[in-house]
């Protein structure tokens, strides 16, 4: 697993977990957006807008699993 950047660069953090469980071949299980969040069904926050810019530029399509509402 990838070290964290240092100092508070959390969202590149983001940029890299999520390229890393890309690299590895796992499935994106997308719980968000869920009626009853503030912005729904919009991009709820910068870290997921981020995941989502990510499985965009790979085309990383085939493993993206949105079960929006599912798990709530």
């Amino acid at each position: 697993m990838p070290e964290l950047p240092d100092g508070s660069d959390f969202m590149a953090a983001d940029r890299v977990w999520i390229n890393a469980r890309m690299d590895e071949g796992y499935y994106t299980l997308d719980i968000d957006p869920f009626r009853g969040k503030p912005h729904y069904p919009l991009i709820s926050s910068p870290y997921y807008a981020i995941e989502l810019v990510e499985i965009a530029n790979r085309r990383y399509w085939d493993r993206y699993l949105p079960v929006w509402d599912v798990l709530y």
